[in-house]
């Protein structure tokens, strides 16, 4: 999980755990995996407001 949370720091986003536990890990882990999702539609979502942002002040 040290890489992952390096990993998502850095931007990446499509990282995978493997962790198939069912105690306290396993719940930080899914967590983690749903955290990165939502992050990840953030990210592109400002991406593309991004675009069309700047596409309108060059108008």
């Amino acid at each position: 999980m040290t890489q992952a949370t390096k990993k998502l720091a850095e931007g990446e986003y499509e990282i995978q755990l493997d962790i198939l536990r069912r105690d306290e890990i396993g719940n930080l882990a899914a967590n983690f995996a749903q955290m990165t999702q939502s992050l990840k539609q953030l990210d592109d979502a400002a991406r593309v407001n991004g675009r069309d942002s700047s596409g309108l002040l060059s108008e």
